[in-house]
C-alpha cells in the first residue's frame, strides 16, 4: 500500500492561565509530554510593559548580541546551514536590519538576556508552571573549573542557569528546521510579537523521523520541502502524532523534553522570549542525556549540590527576583563526597572485572607535561596495554590552571597530603579502596627525553616506586588514611567499601 508522506496532525492544546492550576498543567501537559499555549499571561510576564521593538531599543539597543546570518544552502545544527555567519552586533543596529530588509537572514538567536541586558529583567516574571527549576537550585560559584573533571572532558563555560531566558528576534521567512533541544531539557517560550508556526512531534515518536546524529536534526521535516521527499522513503507516518499551530503575539508555549519540533517566522519582525529548563518531569531523561551531551551540568544535577526541597508560591508568575533568590553556595564537602562515590564506583568495577584497582590522574589538565603523560599512557602500547587490562581510570582536573586553589588542597588533603603543588599526582587504589601506590608524575618522566619512563610507570602501576626526595629514607607511607576518603570515616579494619 502506498506510503503516508505525512504525519496526523492535530492543534496544540490552547488554554487560558486562568483555567489551569499548576497541579493540572502537570497532570494533563507536563506528565504526558503534551505540548500546550497558555494565553492571558503576558501582561503580567513583562511587568505590564509592550516589549516591542523600541522598548527594546530604548533598554538595551546599545549591548551587543549574537548575530546569526544563514544561507539556506546547506543545514547543520537544528537546520541552521553549516555555511554561517557569527557576529555581534548591538540590538538597535541589528532592529534597524531586520526594519530595512525584509525576510532578512539576519537572526538574534538564544541571546543571554541576563548576561547581556540583565536590567530588561527588572520587572519580569517566569510562568508558574515553570518556576520550580531544579537549574536554579544549583551552585551559584561554581564556574565549570571549580568541578573537578571525573572524565578528563572539556567542561561547558557558560552556566545554564544564568543563561536563560533569551531573547529571539528576526525577520519573517526565517525558520528553524525540526530538532530537539539539548540536554533533555523542557522548554517554553514567550512570544512578544510576531506569529510562529510551530510543529512538535511526541518524544516516542522521534526515532522514525530520521535523526541525524551528526547535525541534530531530521530527515523527515514537515517544514523542509526535501524532508518531506525523504519522508515517503521512512515508516508509515500516518501512526505519529504532530501537533500543529500558530503561536501568536502574547502567547506562551511549552515544548516537553525530547520533543521534536519545527518553526516557521510568520510576519515582518518577530521577538519571543525563552528559556530551557529541568525539573520532576524530565529530571530522569536530563540526567541521562546530559552525561552525554553535557558532563559537567551532568555531574551538578546527579550530585548532592541539587536541592530540590525549595518550592515558590505558584499561584502566579514568579517575580525575577524571586525565581533567583534561592541559589545555594557552593559546598565543597558535597563536591568531597561525590569524588568519594566516582572512586568507590571505579573499584567495585575493578573487583567486578578482575582488574588489580583504579589508576587516579589529579590534575592532567595544566600543564604541557601533564597532556604528555596521557598522551604516553594511551600510546605507548606496553603502557597501555597494561593500564586497560588490570585498571580502571579515573581523571579529575585541577580546578585552576595556575594556582593551588584553597578549595583543591582542602578537598584532596587527606587523599594525597604531599600534593602540594606537584601536578600531575597519581595515585593507585586496590579493589578495597585502598592505596597501593603514589608519585608525582614528574619523578617517572625521563631523564634526557621529552617523554616517559616505560619501566618506572610500569613499576609504579605495580606498586614498587615509591616518593623521593628529603624523606626517601623513611619506609613507604600512605597517603591516606586507610579507607577513609571512600567510607568518609576512620577506618575500622574492615576490608568492604
Amino acid at each position: 500500500r502506498e506510503v503516508s508522506r505525512e504525519p496526523r496532525l492535530v492543534p496544540i492544546p490552547r488554554v487560558s492561565a486562568a483555567q489551569l492550576p499548576v497541579r493540572d498543567f502537570y497532570q494533563r501537559f507536563a506528565n504526558t509530554s503534551t505540548p500546550v499555549v497558555i494565553t492571558g499571561l503576558a501582561r503580567q510576564l513583562v511587568g505590564g510593559h509592550d516589549w516591542g521593538l523600541e522598548f527594546l531599543r530604548t533598554h538595551c539597543g546599545g549591548v551587543t548580541f549574537p548575530v546569526t546570518v544563514t544561507s539556506s544552502l546547506t543545514k547543520g545544527w537544528a537546520g541552521w546551514s553549516r555555511k554561517t555567519f557569527h557576529l555581534t552586533r548591538n540590538l538597535s543596529s541589528h532592529i534597524d536590519r531586520i526594519a530595512a530588509t525584509p525576510a532578512a537572514p539576519d537572526v538574534i538567536f538564544d541571546g543571554s538576556i541576563p548576561q547581556r541586558c540583565p536590567t530588561l529583567l527588572a520587572n519580569f516574571s517566569v510562568p508558574q508552571y515553570f518556576a520550580n527549576d531544579f537549574l536554579q537550585r544549583l551552585p551559584i560559584d561554581a564556574p565549570s573549573a571549580a568541578v573537578p573533571d571525573l572524565d578528563g572532558g572539556s567542561a561547558m563555560r557558560y552556566r545554564q542557569a544564568d543563561h536563560w531566558p533569551s531573547l529571539f528576534v528576526s525577520a519573517a521567512g526565517s525558520r528553524t528546521f525540526m530538532h530537539t533541544d539539548s540536554f533533555g531539557s523542557n522548554f517554553w517560550s514567550l512570544q512578544v510579537q510576531g506569529r510562529k508556526r510551530w510543529t512538535i512531534f511526541h518524544p516516542r515518536d522521534t526515532r522514525q523521523l530520521g535523526p541525524s546524529r551528526l547535525y541534530g536534526t531530521f530527515t523527515a521535516d514537515p517544514h523542509d520541502p526535501n524532508g518531506i521527499d525523504v519522508m515517503g522513503r521512512l515508516k508509515d507516518l500516518s501512526s505519529l502524532t504532530a501537533w500543529d499551530g500558530i503561536v501568536e503575539a502574547g502567547d506562551v508555549l511549552y515544548v516537553p523534553a525530547g520533543s521534536a519540533h519545527a518553526v516557521d517566522n510568520l510576519d515582518p519582525v518577530q521577538i519571543a522570549v525563552s528559556a530551557n529548563y529541568v525539573d520532576v518531569s524530565n529530571y530522569a531523561q536530563a540526567v541521562r542525556v546530559s552525561r552525554l551531551q553535557d558532563p559537567y551540568l551532568h555531574r551538578l544535577l546527579a550530585s548532592p549540590h541539587l536541592d530540590v526541597s525549595t518550592n515558590y508560591d505558584l499561584s502566579a508568575p514568579v517575580p525575577w527576583g524571586v525565581y533567583k533568590k534561592h541559589r545555594r553556595r557552593y559546598d565543597e564537602t558535597l563536591l568531597a563526597a561525590q569524588v568519594r562515590d566516582r572512586l568507590r564506583d571505579a573499584a567495585r568495577r575493578a573487583a567486578e572485572r578482575g582488574q588489580r584497582g583504579v589508576l587516579v590522574t589529579i590534575g592532567h589538565n595544566v600543564c604541557a607535561w601533564c597532556h604528555r603523560l596521557e598522551h604516553f599512557l594511551q600510546h605507548d602500547e606496553t603502557t597501555y596495554s597494561e593500564v586497560a587490562a588490570h585498571y580502571q581510570r579515573v581523571l579529575i582536573q585541577k580546578p585552576h590552571p595556575t594556582a593551588m586553589t584553597e578549595g583543591f588542597q582542602r578537598l584532596f588533603a587527606d587523599f594525597a597530603p604531599a600534593l602540594g603543588h606537584q601536578i600531575p599526582y597519581l595515585v593507585v587504589l586496590n579493589v578495597m579502596g585502598r592505596v597501593a601506590a603514589e608519585q608525582t608524575a614528574m619523578q617517572l618522566q625521563a631523564e634526557r627525553a621529552p617523554w616517559y619512563d616505560r619501566e618506572a610507570v610500569l613499576r609504579f602501576l605495580r606498586g614498587e616506586l615509591i616518593l623521593e626526595g628529603e624523606n626517601s629514607h623513611e619506609p613507604p607511607r600512605r597517603m591516606w588514611r586507610e579507607a577513609e576518603v571512600l567510607r568518609g570515616t576512620e577506618d575500622d579494619g574492615r576490608d568492604e567499601l
